[in-house]
């Protein structure tokens, strides 16, 4: 079953939050570390100032 509960605290605070929330959760639950999703960002990109938008 996919884990989507990360949207919800998109909404209400900044991604990288929300991403390190929901990475801790997945590590509770046992899942192994080669499964967790990473965040890649292009040099010169710091993940503080990076704003996630939908598309459209």
């Amino acid at each position: 079953m996919p884990h989507n509960f990360t949207l919800p605290l998109v909404l209400v605070r900044p991604w990288l939050v929300a991403f390190k929330q929901a990475k801790a959760a997945l590590l509770l639950e046992d899942i192994s570390e080669e499964e967790i999703p990473e965040v890649f960002l292009q040099d010169g990109i710091e993940a503080e100032n990076f704003i996630l938008v939908e598309p459209g």
